[in-house]
């Protein structure tokens, strides 16, 4: 006996769903069957409810963190701000964590060592002269007494981007295999970055000059540690008062009817450009920029 197509005979699945239910009934099957059956038609009632509601849906892809977060319809209405994995070490010292990211913690009277076993770390660190605080990823050491800085540990390259003050990049004398062309103490201030390239390879490797990122580049490299704002079915004001405590923006709702317009999505909480976009595309919502900062949303003339 072959499979049936319902769709062939004209008649809706959940219909075959259920003559195949009376048949298993009449078997001694019917609770078995009449849970399968359940999930089919709830699962084929989820994906209705994805389909009608895409287009809502998708009003804040153009600003999306990832895809894969955004609030469906029916979903309960929340507001989340949603951050990087953070740890305070025992001297006070504040770590940040990509996703992904390891490290491992050996403190001694003389040194505060940190190794970064894989990915990416930002540490503020907290200033000790008396004890330095080191940072080792593969062949590289990053040295530092009180400042802020990041290092990725990528398979080719350890990269040393300093966001306060100076660090000192060094070669890890512990480790083996070729030497790294790096100079005793390679001084990187605030607001530049160090390549240092750890490709297997005979001789000594070259090291780039650290390179002055622009403050485009600085806020790209550094996007990971910006809080996402997740909302799903949240209303626009409540939308706005996130972005203002968390982006720093000054967005004002010039038009109370707007107050209860619902948006679901997850941005950045520096991309309300990519929010007053959306608004604009989807809602007709015009952004009037003031002198002073301010940002007034208004229905469009």
């Amino acid at each position: 006996m072959s499979a049936r197509d319902p769709s062939a005979s004209g008649r809706p699945a959940d219909a075959d769903a259920t003559s195949s239910l009376d048949w298993a009934r009449a078997q001694g099957l019917g609770d078995a069957v009449a849970r399968a059956v359940a999930v089919r038609v709830a699962r084929r009632r989820r994906r209705r409810w994805a389909a009608a509601g895409t287009l809502a849906v998708l009003v804040l892809v153009a600003g999306l963190w990832r895809a894969g977060s955004i609030g469906w319809p029916g979903r309960a209405e929340t507001a989340l701000v949603l951050r990087p994995a953070q740890r305070t070490l025992p001297d006070g010292t504040i770590v940040e964590l990509r996703d992904g990211a390891e490290i491992a913690i050996a403190y001694d009277a003389a040194f505060r060592r940190v190794t970064l076993v894989r990915g990416e770390a930002h540490f503020a660190v907290t200033k000790n002269r008396m004890r330095p605080f080191v940072v080792t990823a593969g062949r590289v050491e990053v040295r530092a007494v009180g400042t802020a800085f990041s290092v990725q540990l990528a398979p080719a390259h350890v990269a040393v981007l300093v966001t306060e003050g100076r660090v000192a990049v060094e070669r890890h004398a512990a480790a083996g295999g070729p030497d790294l062309a790096l100079p005793p103490a390679a001084l990187v201030d605030a607001g530049r970055q160090l390549v240092v390239s750890t490709k297997v390879e005979s001789g000594p490797r070259a090291v780039d000059a650290p390179q002055v990122l622009a403050a485009p580049q600085l806020a790209e490299r550094l996007a990971w540690r910006m809080p996402r704002l997740e909302f799903s079915g949240t209303s626009l004001a409540e939308v706005v008062a996130l972005f203002n405590r968390h982006g720093h923006l000054r967005l004002v709702l010039a038009d109370d009817s707007l107050a209860e317009l619902k948006l679901s999505g997850v941005l950045r909480a520096d991309n309300g450009d990519a929010l007053l976009r959306v608004l604009a595309t989807e809602f007709g919502i015009e952004a009037e920029r003031r002198d002073d900062g301010e940002i007034r949303l208004h229905r469009g003339r």
